[in-house]
Formats: C-alpha cells, sequence, structure tokens
C-alpha cells in the first residue's frame, strides 16, 4: 500500500499513465490515490483492474473529471470528492471488486454550474456493488444509472437520486437545499432542507422540519408528521397514502387532488396544522 499523487503539471490526461503521478508511477493494488493539484482533466478510463483503497479528489484540482460519454471507472472502497471551481464537472463510476461489496462516499463539494440540469459530480456503482454509505455536505450531484445505493445522509447541497436505482434503504436528508428523489425508498427521515419524492413507493416517511413535497404516483405506507411541512398540493396522478399520523407541523395539499386514503387521516395533535384544502379528505380525530 501507498500514496500515489496526481501531478500538477501531468504528462497528459490518461489515468494510467506513470509520469502523471509524483514518483513516476501509477497507481497498485491497495493504494490510496490523491487528486489535489493543477487544472489538467483527467480523461475516462476504466481503471477497475486495479483495487484502490481510497480515491480523494481534492479542491485544489480544478480540472474535469472524465467526460459524460467517458467516465473513469474506479474499484476502491472510499471514494472522497471536494470541488470548489465553478462549471467543473465529474463523471465518476465505482465498484469495490465486484462482488456485492460497499463503496463509502463522501462529498463536500463540487462547485457550481452553469446549468441547473449539469451535476457537478454524476456518480454511478457498477457490478452489483453498492454505494453505501453516501454522506453529502455540499455540491452538485446526481447519482444515476443502475446503481445500487442503500444509506443515504445529507447535510446540505443539491442531490438528485435517478429512476433506476436500486437498494436505497434510508435517506436521512438534514439540510438539503434540493433533494430529489426518483426512486422507490424504504425509510425517509426528514429532518430540515427540502425534499421531493418524484416517483417509487416510500414504506415510511418521517418529517421533523423543513419541506417535504409528495409528486409520486407510488404508495405511501406510512408518514409520520412531527414538525415542518408536508405538502401534497403538487400531486397531479392518484395514488395511495395508507397510514398518517399528523403529530405538529403542517399538512398541505389541494382539494381534489388524487389520493386515495386506505385509512383517515389521525391528527394527533390540536397544535398541527391540516391546511383547509384538506376538506375532502376524511381526518380521523377529535383535534380537527
Amino acid at each position: 500500500m501507498a500514496t500515489k499523487v496526481w501531478k500538477e503539471t501531468p504528462t497528459d490526461t490518461a489515468w494510467s499513465t506513470a509520469t502523471n503521478w509524483v514518483g513516476d508511477a501509477a497507481p497498485g493494488a491497495a493504494d490510496d490515490v490523491i487528486v489535489n493539484a493543477g487544472s489538467a482533466a483527467i480523461a475516462g478510463s476504466d481503471e477497475t483492474g486495479t483495487a484502490l483503497n481510497s480515491a480523494t479528489f481534492g479542491v485544489n484540482h480544478t480540472g474535469n473529471v472524465a467526460t459524460t460519454g467517458s467516465h473513469l471507472l474506479l474499484d476502491t472502497a472510499k471514494l472522497n470528492y471536494a470541488a470548489e471551481t465553478n462549471n467543473q464537472t465529474a463523471f465518476i463510476d465505482v465498484q469495490n471488486g465486484g462482488a456485492n461489496a460497499k463503496v463509502e462516499c463522501r462529498i463536500t463539494g463540487t462547485g457550481s454550474t452553469a446549468s441547473p440540469t449539469t451535476e457537478g459530480l454524476h456518480l454511478k456503482s457498477r457490478n452489483t456493488d453498492e454505494i453505501d454509505p453516501l454522506i453529502m455536505r455540499g455540491g452538485f450531484v446526481t447519482i444515476g444509472g443502475s446503481s445500487e445505493l442503500v444509506t443515504v445522509h445529507v447535510y446540505g447541497g443539491e442531490l438528485r437520486l435517478g429512476t433506476s436505482l436500486t437498494g436505497l434503504t434510508t435517506i436521512n436528508n438534514n439540510g438539503a437545499s434540493v433533494l430529489e428523489v426518483d426512486t422507490a425508498v424504504t425509510t425517509i427521515n426528514q429532518i430540515a432542507g427540502n425534499l421531493e419524492h418524484l416517483t417509487g413507493a416510500v414504506t415510511t416517511l418521517n418529517i421533523y422540519g423543513g419541506t417535504a413535497v409528495w409528486s409520486s404516483t407510488g404508495t405511501l405506507t406510512l408518514f409520520e408528521l412531527w414538525g415542518g411541512t408536508f405538502d401534497l398540493s403538487d400531486a397531479k396522478e392518484t395514488f395511495t397514502i395508507t397510514n398518517g399520523n399528523v403529530h405538529g407541523g403542517t399538512l398541505n395539499g389541494l382539494a381534489g387532488i388524487p389520493l386515495t386514503l386506505t385509512n383517515p387521516i389521525a391528527k394527533l395533535n390540536p397544535a398541527a396544522t391540516i391546511l383547509d384544502d384538506f376538506s375532502l379528505l376524511t381526518i380521523a380525530s377529535e383535534f380537527i
């Protein structure tokens, strides 16, 4: 195991070129790789033949990493990504041996982008390996493709989770400015920030603060609203809520939304707010 550092002025853009690395030796098995200098781009390539311990992309590297048509494919147990340069992009696919193993991914920033639909970091898992956990503190990130993603902790930034993701068990939103979820999830804990669920079913949605918006046609088996706002007003197609308990906060929606309630929503605290738009819904409680 060794630490391999990308040169500030590399010979070319290829990951595998030995002279691009301090010491003139390309990364080897179990190495810790650090890319944290210079403005040179790094070309997309398949480097999964070398199993790294970690790969770190730091704020002092301002070049793009790979392209939308040619990603950088890495085999690593850990991925750390931080960037601050505007319009800097990275397209990275990760695995950890390709045998249902986990890749720990920590993202602290990506820099902003010129387009709201172009994220700074495009991240995917590959070969049945899982991104677990994903810990994000800032930046503009999308997780796409047929990735396997298990646990997500978001503390800031904008995160978009694509439609083809599988295995998503838990999302803890602690303050994302934008968190768009386009796939099914077992449990979402909405603590702060903004969440919009676009597609797929959710087994349990716990809302403690911030705003959660429901736009999905999938079934919501249970929601527990303790604080913040749960907004159903964006619903445009039929969906089902099996059980809902309002302990606090605000439940918001428009009369006539295409909602099927399996059981009445329970208002369990007189201080909670259920807006008049819900006059067409069935609310079960003495605290209406």
